[in-house]
């Protein structure tokens, strides 16, 4: 039987889906998102030890699917270090997009732990990316504060004090904007 970090192991090994966002758990096999690849995931037998790739699965599949997110130390140390040591900015825009969704879901819509294997993995997972979330938002407010050709709308301006709104230039640039009321980021339109 093959354990969660065999399975996260023979992912990382393969690389083609890296950097990895989240881990899940089926009955018979364990399941991989990537941060840069969104039409597939990757999947591992638990009993054979095989990787294969999938297409993204579809809305109702996923909603009234049997999986239940995992928590691994590995895969957000290591998500931690990539967004740490990557200068991209349409990556750091994209992990923000991510780790900023996952807060503010967190706390304005509270998930069923019925989505978690445990209630420690739920609160782990939480925590993590609130420390990717706040680690991103600094590194985003020090490339904006080094970069002279960022352009501050008045919609931000007049916004100021509202950290969400301060990064939109930044966000915009990297493809991405605000969700309206939400207060999420998505993708822009025109970049889709």
């Amino acid at each position: 039987m093959i354990s969660l970090h065999d399975a996260y192991r023979i992912i990382k090994d393969d690389g083609k889906i890296l950097p990895l966002l989240s881990l899940y758990e089926y009955s018979d096999s364990y399941m991989a998102f990537s941060i840069t690849d969104e039409n597939r995931i990757a999947v591992v037998d638990k009993n054979s030890g095989k990787l294969r790739y999938e297409s993204m699965p579809g809305t109702s599949e996923w909603i009234f699917g049997k999986q239940k997110e995992v928590y691994l130390k590995e895969l957000f140390d290591e998500m931690f270090i990539c967004c740490s040591n990557h200068r991209n900015e349409a990556l750091i825009a994209r992990f923000y997009q991510i780790a900023y969704n996952e807060c503010f879901y967190d706390e304005n819509n509270k998930r069923s732990l019925s989505m978690y294997k445990s209630k420690d993995d739920y609160d782990m997972i939480i925590s993590r990316w609130r420390e990717i979330e706040a680690h991103l938002y600094t590194e985003i407010i020090a490339i904006m504060s080094d970069d002279k050709t960022i352009v501050y709308p008045p919609c931000v301006l007049a916004k100021w004090e509202d950290p969400f709104y301060r990064i939109k230039p930044f966000m915009l640039r990297n493809g991405y904007t605000d969700a309206g009321s939400s207060k999420t980021w998505v993708k822009c339109k025109n970049k889709l």
